[in-house]
Formats: C-alpha cells, sequence, structure tokens
C-alpha cells in the first residue's frame, strides 16, 4: 500500500503526465476503497455518531477530487 502512495507522489511531483494520470486515479480508487472498507462499517454499527458521517463525507470528498485532478490531467 505505501508502495503505491510513493509512486504517486514521485509521478506527482516529477510531473511525468502519463503517470501522474494513473496514479492519481490509484490513489483516488485506494481513497474511495478505504472509506468502504472502514467508514461503511463504522457508521452501520453506530450511525447516530456524526463523527462518522464528516468522516466518510470528506474521504469520498478527497477521493472525487483526486479522480477529478486525475481526469483534468489527461
Amino acid at each position: 500500500m505505501y508502495g503505491r502512495i510513493v509512486f504517486g507522489a514521485s509521478a506527482i511531483l516529477f510531473g511525468v503526465v502519463s503517470l501522474m494520470c494513473l496514479a492519481m486515479r490509484l490513489l483516488a480508487t485506494m481513497t474511495a476503497l478505504f472509506g468502504l472498507l472502514v467508514w461503511v462499517p463504522m457508521i452501520a454499527a453506530r450511525s447516530a455518531t456524526l463523527s462518522n458521517w464528516s468522516e466518510i463525507s470528506e474521504n469520498y470528498l478527497i477521493a472525487a477530487a483526486a479522480w477529478l485532478v486525475a481526469d483534468l490531467q489527461s
């Protein structure tokens, strides 16, 4: 998992456009899967806790922003 983050960060920092789009899409996918695997069960267990709802919305906003930037770069 950390290898993908390092790969994505280095592609973004060095400006390799073809790798940057792939890296940002992988980052968006990993963030969305993180929300699915972590925050959905937390909401299912404690749906009245507002912090769980704010965390999952923040998580998917970050994933959507990463996917949008990847589409703008291509």
